[in-house]
């Protein structure tokens, strides 16, 4: 079986950006539990993580899933 890729999108409108760091810090910590299971399961390639952002105006801003770097 070849490279399979899973995606899980969500998609929010708030005018508090607190509440957009609440979703950032979310989707980062969901990414970190997938990438660690990932690596856990590993057979052949490593195991690789992209956790992006997108909106109308800012167009796409790719995150890390370190919050020091971003």
């Amino acid at each position: 079986m070849g490279l399979k890729k899973y995606t899980i999108e969500i998609a929010v409108d708030f005018t508090d950006e607190g509440k957009h760091k609440v979703i950032v810090d979310a989707a980062r910590e969901a990414a970190r539990t997938l990438l660690t299971t990932a690596m856990m399961l590993q057979e052949k390639r490593p195991a690789k993580v992209a956790l992006h952002s997108s909106d109308f105006f800012a167009g796409n801003d790719e995150l890390t899933i370190d919050e020091a770097h971003s």
